[in-house]
């Protein structure tokens, strides 16, 4: 039981990561002018934007790989039906 839990945090953990890399890449550009050293910056903009796409298919592989077979209920459907919107992200 208590691994379950243990993975059932890795998709909240990993969406802060995403979020916030996702908000500096919205300034970008101005961070690269100023020589702002953030994981954006570093690695480049289109690296960086293929890695928040990882994460958030990892996110949703993680998901429905722990909660679906476990705790599926029917309100989880709206969760997997949001994948439309990691398609478009």
């Amino acid at each position: 039981m208590p691994w379950y839990v243990a993975l059932a945090g890795i998709p909240f953990g990993l969406s802060v990561p995403v979020s916030t890399s996702g908000s500096i890449l919205i300034s970008f550009n101005e961070d690269k002018n100023k020589d702002v050293g953030t994981l954006p910056v570093r690695l480049g903009e289109k690296t960086a934007r293929y890695l928040n796409i990882a994460v958030l298919v990892i996110i949703y592989l993680t998901s429905s790989l722990i909660f679906v077979p476990r705790y599926f209920n029917p309100v989880m459907l709206v969760v997997f039906l949001a994948a439309k919107t990691l398609v478009q992200a």
